[in-house]
């Protein structure tokens, strides 16, 4: 049943994105269409941060590229919203620009979910399982009493059955990214309005 809804949430999603940036009725210059173009360049790079994280094992520069890239996240998403707001003349209030941002983010993260879903059902389907096998198994070698009691504590939960699966872990990971980037894209829209209080004209496209 999860996995439907999940599926019907992605589909639905894709859809009114398909048609929000194809309607003539939305303006070049919306933030909502801007989001949206944003959002799939965003998903690029998202998924790129994914890919290196999970292979990050085979190759240290993978390791390190996963940290740059997640480090340098608000960076991008500033750059991307700095970008729609010259285009706009400095047009854009800081409620547009807000919408702007978490239209990216959220986007963004929906592109980069369908490829960690695809990934983790249907290509390496054991990831999710040997990830918390070797999370208990390096919690049970730990010198600290507590963390090797968490570690028997989760091996325990993995020998009776305990599963995370790929839809419930995908969707975590998504809604995770929504709230966090709405709080990140609320203050760097204070930071490009601040450092460019706006063009010739004072009125607001939202």
């Amino acid at each position: 049943m999860k996995k439907r809804i999940f599926s019907f949430v992605i589909a639905l999603t894709f859809h009114y994105l398909c048609t929000m940036m194809n309607d003539n009725e939305f303006a070049p210059l919306s933030p909502l269409r801007c989001g949206a173009r944003n959002g799939l360049r965003f998903g690029v790079y998202l998924t790129v941060f994914y890919a290196a994280s999970l292979f990050s094992r085979q190759a240290a520069v993978l390791n390190l590229l996963s940290l740059v890239m997640i480090v340098a996240v608000p960076f991008v998403v500033y750059f991307l919203m700095k970008a729609d707001y010259r285009a706009a003349a400095g047009r854009y209030s800081v409620g547009s620009l807000w919408l702007d941002g978490m239209t990216t983010v959220v986007c963004g993260s929906l592109v980069a979910g369908v490829f960690m879903l695809a990934y983790l059902r249907w290509i390496n389907p054991t990831h999710l399982s040997d990830e918390w096998t070797l999370m208990a198994s390096t919690f049970a070698e730990s010198p600290d009493a507590s963390v090797r009691a968490y570690g028997e504590q989760l091996q325990s939960a993995l020998d009776n059955g305990f599963t995370l699966s790929p839809g419930v872990f995908t969707m975590t990971l998504v809604w995770m990214a929504g709230f966090t980037g709405s709080l990140l894209a609320l203050a760097l829209a204070l930071l490009v309005k601040r450092s460019d209080p706006g063009g010739k004209s004072p009125a607001d496209i939202v």
